[in-house]
């Protein structure tokens, strides 16, 4: 449980607020819940499209990164055939 909260402790306390708001204003209180509702949908909708591109980017950068010394090292080999740098 310490662990959970030391983790989480920013969703714990703007949970504990909004039930406080929602305790002695429950006007503003529902508000602030269905603010925080919607801004948590928001973010799940973003969230995934960005992991999405991350996956992405990964798998294209590393093989664009490997096609790169490849070209790299045959070029180098061209300009200098008896150097014994390798990449």
């Amino acid at each position: 449980m310490k662990t959970a909260i030391k983790k989480y402790w920013f969703l714990f306390v703007m949970a504990l607020c909004n039930l406080i708001i929602w305790l002695y204003e429950p006007e503003i209180g529902k508000t602030a819940l269905a603010f925080s509702g919607k801004n948590f949908i928001n973010f799940r909708f973003i969230l995934t499209p960005v992991f999405i591109c991350i996956g992405l980017m990964d798998v294209w950068v590393e093989k664009g990164l490997q096609d790169f010394k490849r070209a790299a090292f045959s070029m180098h080999k061209r300009q200098y055939p008896h150097s014994s740098t390798s990449f």
